[in-house]
């Protein structure tokens, strides 16, 4: 299976939830690897401070120099039930990104509830209906107090023919950049943590919608 969590806006938590994803659901997708294709290399850092500590399990982050090398990459996870490649976009409209969206099973855009990112979903649905997929649109990063800005978000997706919101919000919260700079997810940093909790719900949302692509 193949989840792209994109967006062409950076900033918006794309490596974030593709690490604690990851290591998240591993433990259902035993062969779970990440596909870089952000230039930063944020999530191969991560994966470097996992190393150095030690920390079990591993989880192996590729890169490609090439769109050409995509489908070599992705080959393996596509119709693997007992397989997961999570494609961690970079933050602009490229060939690679979209390359990837193409055979994804889901594409997850990660969005702040304000006009700025609400623009920026504005932009994407374009690439989305080029490509003949769904965005599954996560509410990420909204202040713990921050309620009518989540109904807004909700009204406006609703209203885009090719976006669906997803049931799970992410709040932002200290604990993802702490988790991140110990090469952990936020459940094995804290598992009690509120943080822990909202990704432990999203996989199992993700979960659910995989079943769904499986069965169709």
């Amino acid at each position: 299976m193949i989840i792209s969590i994109a967006n062409p806006k950076g900033g918006v938590g794309k490596t974030t939830l593709t690490v604690n994803l990851a290591t998240t659901l591993i433990s259902k997708y035993p062969d779970t690897r990440i596909l870089e294709l952000d230039l930063q290399r944020s999530s191969s850092l991560w994966a470097g401070y996992r190393t150095e500590r030690g920390i079990t399990p591993e989880i192996p982050v590729s890169t490609v120099s090439s769109v050409k090398q995509i489908p070599e990459v992705t080959a393996p996870y596509r119709d693997n039930p007992r397989a997961l490649l999570l494609v961690d976009c970079g933050g602009i409209d490229s060939d690679f990104n979209r390359s990837a969206m193409s055979i994804s099973d889901l594409v997850i855009i990660p969005t702040r509830p304000s006009q700025v990112e609400v623009y920026a979903l504005t932009r994407a649905l374009s690439v989305i209906k080029a490509l003949g997929k769904t965005g599954y649109v996560l509410n990420n990063g909204s202040f713990p107090a921050s309620i009518s800005k989540l109904t807004d978000l909700a009204e406006y997706v609703s209203d885009m023919d090719g976006y669906k919101l997803l049931n799970t919000v992410v709040r932002l919260r200290a604990d993802f950049q702490d988790a991140y700079g110990a090469g952990m997810s936020v459940i094995e940093y804290n598992r009690n943590s509120k943080a822990a909790e909202e990704i432990a719900a999203l996989a199992k949302e993700i979960q659910r919608l995989l079943k769904g692509v499986k069965r169709g």
